[in-house]
């Protein structure tokens, strides 16, 4: 399988702020405002399939309230974050429990981006 088969398979489609390709397979009814320096109401949880090819990445960004993400197929993927008192962290997420996250929580206010390892083909995330 390669990733324009996964974007076909999965209806996946450009993710329009971060990069990457991305579909919202569920969205929680519950919502709440979480107030500066974020703007509007947030869901209180949603899903989704994230795919990283080498020619995207995830954008630097950082949300209100904490984010789970799951690997599930495909070549390793670095996450760097920034964290609020100045300390930086690389995780690396992929398919081997030894040296990998399978899953990783990225905490509320925590800047956070990613991209493929050097020579990944693609990277399927939820």
């Amino acid at each position: 399988m390669n990733a324009d088969e996964l974007i076909a398979l999965l209806r996946l489609e450009p993710h329009p702020k971060e990069g990457g390709y991305f579909r919202e397979t569920y969205r929680s009814s519950a919502s709440s405002e979480p107030g500066p320096p974020f703007d509007g109401f947030r869901s209180h949880g949603t899903a989704i399939y994230y795919l990283l090819t080498p020619e995207t990445f995830s954008a630097m960004h950082r949300l209100p309230g904490d984010e789970v993400f799951h690997f599930y197929l495909g070549d390793p993927v670095e996450m760097l974050e920034l964290h609020p008192d100045g300390s930086t962290r690389t995780i690396t997420l992929g398919s081997d429990p030894r040296t990998m996250q399978l899953q990783h929580v990225v905490h509320g206010g925590v800047w956070q981006g990613s991209r493929l390892v050097e020579g990944g083909k693609w990277a399927l995330m939820g």
